[in-house]
């Protein structure tokens, strides 16, 4: 599904770009989990990736669409939640009421929201917060 693509490549460069989330994670804004996350425990932190991402087809006036669902984590190594509820807070602020500019044919064709939000206690990994997205894109 391209509509997918461009927008979390769109999604992922607007995260890269916001200073505040740069101040705190660089740019160590990923597509997936990193490779080490999975095996060595060598990952500067904070950092956040896309988690699932799914899709609803809808059509308005003969325009074809979708309703996109996906799920942000930030994580951290250092004691306690703070760093990645801190990375998330800006994550948030740089996401919520956006319109993304997209490659032609598509449109980001309603503001994006923070729809929801929370976090997963695993003690063998890092920290993780995470936050549910929802937008449209249209082309």
């Amino acid at each position: 599904m391209i509509a997918v693509h461009v927008f979390k490549t769109a999604l992922i460069n607007l995260l890269q770009a916001d200073a505040a989330v740069v101040a705190l994670a660089s740019n160590r804004i990923y597509d997936e989990a990193p490779e080490d996350q999975r095996g060595v425990a060598d990952v500067a932190s904070p950092y956040a990736y896309l988690g699932p991402i799914h899709a609803t087809r809808l059509e308005s006036d003969g325009v074809p669409g979708w309703t996109l669902r996906l799920r942000l984590y930030a994580a951290s190594t250092s004691f306690g939640r703070s760093e990645a509820w801190s990375l998330m807070d800006a994550i948030c602020a740089a996401i919520d009421g956006k319109i993304l500019i997209l490659p032609a044919p598509y449109v980001h064709a309603q503001q994006s929201y923070v729809a929801s939000g929370g976090d997963v206690i695993d003690a063998l990994n890092p920290k993780l917060v995470y936050v549910d997205l929802s937008a449209i894109v249209a082309g």
